[in-house]
């Protein structure tokens, strides 16, 4: 990037995403420094979530057929969620197997049938972002609740 290059910034919240453009306002001067962006005049929201989206930290057990593999849950909503891409979940998506996801949150114990949504890498870690399927009323109704709840405990 070069200083005073116009680009667009994407800022994901609990409600929704949000777009904006800028300038380069500053470089670093030593490698692995950040860039200073101009802050923006407005965001404008691009998609806004059905779901609110609640950061929170548990593990999760996936498992497809005989297969069984533990990863780390980032966030959830009511919709789907957000967990860390470890190499043998991989494994397990490329197998075309359904998918169960087992996972507590707030002593609340769900068994859900997810599907892949996308695959992302953030600083080079790889992130898996899983919907729920097969969802009943009440399921997503509980979801709901604790994700609103663990945004408020902020």
């Amino acid at each position: 990037m070069q200083k005073n290059q116009r680009i667009k910034i994407g800022v994901s919240t609990h409600q929704g995403f949000y777009q904006a453009e800028t300038m380069v306002g500053a470089l670093g001067t030593e490698n692995n420094k950040f860039y200073g962006l101009l802050m923006p005049e407005e965001l404008l929201n691009s998609q806004e979530r059905r779901f609110i989206r609640a950061n929170h930290y548990t593990n999760v057990l996936f498992s497809a057929g005989d297969s069984k593999v533990q990863s780390a849950l980032v966030n959830f909503s009511a919709g789907g969620m957000m967990v860390y891409l470890v190499p043998k979940l991989e494994e397990m998506l490329h197998s075309g197997q359904p998918i169960k996801a087992q996972v507590e949150i707030d002593d609340f114990s769900f068994d859900l049938d997810v599907k892949l949504a996308w695959q992302k890498k953030y600083d080079n870690i790889p992130f898996v972002g899983f919907q729920f399927t097969n969802l009943s009323p009440q399921v997503q109704g509980a979801l709901a609740l604790l994700s609103v709840r663990f945004t408020e405990r902020k």
